[in-house]
């Protein structure tokens, strides 16, 4: 199964793509992708072969494919892994974020954090009402477990708890990666969308921060608010 699902990732590849994409997701020397490697495959396609793919549910194959040196295969394994946790019981969704945690050297880009940690570990802490796997994602000290930690927090807002994500974002106010920075600025804009208690909770962690956070973090986390607030907190 394993050599069918990498035959058929092949046979759609595209160079033009691929070239296009080793210089959008950073893959140069000394950027943060650095030795990605890239079949030239687009999303739509990837989430398509997934379906195909949809009963497999040998762990052992998914976790090869996660290991692979080609970022669309890691992004198919993901995807499918969130398509499994869909359908399965707690007993698979726990081998499911099991799986993920130890997989997370693997999950070492943006895309692939953003479009796989909220549908699984995000879903996965609100059923079970535990947050602690956010806060030890986020003491490792590793630039994707700390996204993950704060991404995943994308469907925990929309459910309205806002505590972890707060949390957070205090602790990676003064991080020194960009990535971070609009992570961070992105999920608390979604707070500020959730609802009206998130719109009150982002304005109070803005008349505190704004004057200190990067301008980065600070410019997406205000996207959505009128051109005043914007105005003032950008002139903190």
């Amino acid at each position: 199964m394993y050599d069918d699902i990498i035959n058929d990732i092949q046979n759609l590849s595209n160079s033009k793509i691929a070239k296009g994409q080793l210089r959008f997701f950073k893959t140069g020397k000394g950027e943060y992708a650095e030795g990605d490697k890239f079949y030239g495959l687009k999303n739509p396609t990837i989430r398509i072969l997934v379906k195909k793919y949809k009963d497999v549910r040998d762990f052992d194959i998914i976790q090869k494919l996660l290991h692979n040196s080609y970022h669309e295969v890691r992004l198919f394994a993901l995807l499918l892994m969130v398509e499994i946790f869909n359908k399965s019981d707690l007993n698979v969704k726990k081998e499911i974020v099991n799986l993920y945690i130890k997989n997370v050297n693997y999950i070492n880009n943006w895309d692939l954090v953003d479009l796989s940690v909220y549908k699984i570990l995000g879903k996965y802490c609100l059923l079970i009402d535990d947050y602690s796997l956010l806060y030890n994602l986020s003491d490792i000290g590793h630039l994707w477990s700390e996204r993950m930690s704060v991404v995943a927090n994308w469907i925990i807002v929309k459910n309205g708890k806002f505590d972890i994500l707060i949390s957070l974002a205090k602790k990676f106010i003064s991080h020194k990666h960009d990535l971070m920075h609009k992570a961070v600025g992105w999920i608390l804009r979604e707070m500020g969308k959730s609802s009206d208690e998130g719109y009150n909770q982002l304005l109070l962690f803005l008349d505190e921060y704004a004057s200190v956070m990067p301008r980065t973090m600070l410019r997406y986390s205000i996207e959505k608010l009128s051109k005043n607030l914007q105005k003032r907190y950008m002139n903190l």
